[in-house]
């Protein structure tokens, strides 16, 4: 499934803050019940229905790796689909 990932910048003031964009494309596997959402190895939210998207506020200028994975009805976990954000080099 297409997993993609960007990033905005709001200003205000005299501040930015950083904000990244998850979407994905819903499971085709049956029985689909959420999707584990994380971020450099650490769960950030389980996202559960027909919400295939994220945002995550105040992220720092770094490399954020996030990962995606499906959960059934009988608690078992997809392989993960991978994007990388790396905004070092920005």
């Amino acid at each position: 499934s297409a997993f993609e990932a960007k990033e905005i910048c709001d200003r205000f003031a005299m501040q930015t803050e950083r904000i990244h964009i998850l979407t994905w494309d819903e499971s085709p596997s049956e029985g689909v019940v959420g999707y584990l959402v994380s971020k450099n190895g650490k769960v950030i939210a389980v996202e559960t229905g027909l919400n295939f998207s994220l945002q995550c506020h105040n992220c720092e200028k770094e490399c954020a790796v996030y990962e995606v994975r499906a959960i059934d009805h009988a608690s078992r976990v997809s392989a993960p689909v991978r994007v990388v954000l790396d905004r070092k080099k920005k």
